[in-house]
């Protein structure tokens, strides 16, 4: 499997952050790439806090935050 396919097969599975991550990761210079065991954590890493932004938006769009009139009392 050659990157992109890799790319293309996390993004399919939903991995949106792991997707975006190693794509970064490919972008580097070869010397310059981290040790597979921290490229592992930096991808999971990366997932979690996709997730996280993506469940906060979600938050912000339900709650109408910018939407809600203030009441004066």
């Amino acid at each position: 499997m050659n990157t992109q396919e890799t790319i293309d097969l996390l993004y399919n599975l939903k991995l949106k952050g792991m997707s975006e991550a190693y794509k970064a990761m490919t972008i580097m210079p070869v010397p310059e790439r981290p040790d597979l065991d921290f490229a592992i954590a930096k991808l999971a890493d990366a997932e979690r806090c996709y997730r996280d932004n993506q469940k906060t938006q979600m938050y912000q769009r339900q709650a109408n935050l910018d939407t809600m009139p203030i009441s004066k009392t």
